[in-house]
């Protein structure tokens, strides 16, 4: 058998989960300490099949929709955030509930409301369905807000007043797709288009510090090298982060 030569194994640093995702399974923990099992999750607490399966375990039970959590359970928001109406129905249904939404998602939240008062129309940067685009498009008023997935939605974007746009995103959202819009190549001819001026489409974005940091820096630490650059980036396929990792190395 042919002897392989020595490998040299770089762990980048920062790693593991952010603030938001620990604080948020560690919510989930403490309910279960305190109410027992079974306590309900509205929508995977993150992203992470080890995470939610451990979860599952010491008797969690994760739900789509919040009309699956029996009367009377404890139930946890995701880390994902969720619109203004689910907190009201639970209210309503006089559930115990628990919000451990991150403190960056719900950042953008208030930002988004707060350019709403402004009197913005948002052109929000994400992909349709994810549940932080959902829970912030639940924050303001329908049809003050405008999903951008990519170039071409850009461009197809016909506002009624072009002087009054902002540009959102959310907070895990990919640095290079956000750089996308309102930025060249897409964002000038869109600006030109609509004969509105760059300080007229206000920004106020988020990019989450863990993603920017492993999404910019680290790989570019595969090239600091003299040998061949290679790197792994250990994820789920569900996460957009890492899909945007993967498409960097």
């Amino acid at each position: 058998m042919t002897a392989k030569p020595p490998l040299t194994l770089l762990i980048a640093a920062p790693r593991g989960f952010c603030a938001g995702v620990d604080r948020a399974i560690r919510i989930v923990e403490l309910a279960l300490e305190r109410y027992g099992a079974p306590v309900y999750v509205r929508h995977e607490i993150v992203h992470n099949r080890f995470v939610v399966d451990s979860l599952k375990a010491k008797g969690a039970i994760f739900v789509p929709e919040l009309d699956q959590v029996p009367d009377g359970a404890p139930v946890v928001f995701s880390a994902h955030g969720v619109p203004k109406a689910i907190p009201a129905r639970a209210e309503e249904r006089g559930l115990n509930y628990l919000d451990a939404t991150c403190p960056l998602v719900s950042k953008v939240h208030r930002q988004a409301e707060r350019l709403i008062e402004y009197g913005r129309h948002i052109l929000f940067v994400g992909h349709e369905g994810h549940p932080e685009v959902s829970g912030t498009f639940g924050q303001v008023p329908a049809g003050r807000m405008t999903l951008v997935e990519s170039a071409a939605d850009a461009e197809a974007i016909q506002p009624a007043d072009p002087d009054r746009l902002a540009f959102h995103a959310r907070p895990r959202c990919g640095e290079d797709r956000r750089q996308q819009l309102p930025d060249e190549p897409v964002g000038e001819p869109l600006l030109q288009r609509l004969a509105a001026p760059p300080e007229a489409l206000e920004r106020a974005s988020d990019l989450q510090g863990r993603v920017q940091q492993r999404g910019l820096a680290d790989p570019r630490r595969a090239f600091d090298h003299d040998r061949p650059p290679s790197a792994l980036a250990r994820g789920g396929h569900r996460v957009a982060q890492h899909a945007q990792l993967a498409i960097a190395l």
